[in-house]
C-alpha cells in the first residue's frame, strides 16, 4: 500500500480522535460544521484528488468519494449538535454512525488499492 495512504489514513484517524476528544469534553477546541461539512480540504480529500489513477475502477473511486462526503456531512451533524447542546445520547447515535463511516471508507480504499487494474495494451 503507497505511503501517501498511510499519511492519509493516518491524517483521518488523528482528525476522528480529536474530534471524539472534544464530544467528550477533553478538548475545548471548537468545531465549525460548515467547514467540517466540506470534504474537499482535508488531508485525505487531497490525497484522493492526487492519486486518481491508483483505483482499478471507476465505481470504486465513487463509492470512496461518496463515503468520505457522507463521513464529513455526519461530522457536520455532530457539531451541529454540540452547539446547540443536544442530549447526549443523540450526539452518541450519530458518532457511533461517524465511525462506521470511517470504517467503511478505509475498508474501501484499500480493497480498492488491493484489486489489480486492468492491464493497458498497445496496438502495433
Amino acid at each position: 500500500m503507497p505511503r501517501m495512504f498511510d499519511k492519509a489514513i493516518a491524517a483521518h484517524i488523528r482528525w476522528l480522535v480529536n474530534f471524539e476528544s472534544v464530544l467528550l469534553g477533553h478538548s475545548n477546541e471548537q468545531f465549525n460544521a460548515e467547514k467540517i461539512g466540506d470534504a474537499t480540504i482535508c488531508e485525505f480529500a487531497h490525497w484522493l484528488c492526487a492519486n486518481p489513477a491508483l483505483f482499478a475502477h471507476v465505481e470504486q473511486r465513487e463509492q470512496i468519494e461518496n463515503l468520505h462526503r457522507s463521513f464529513h456531512q455526519k461530522a457536520a451533524a455532530i457539531a451541529e449538535l454540540l452547539g446547540s447542546q443536544a442530549r447526549r445520547d443523540m450526539i452518541h447515535a450519530h458518532w457511533e454512525q461517524l465511525c462506521e463511516l470511517s470504517d467503511q471508507l478505509i475498508a474501501a480504499v484499500q480493497t480498492g488499492l488491493e484489486q489489480p487494474r486492468p492491464s493497458s495494451y498497445r496496438r502495433d
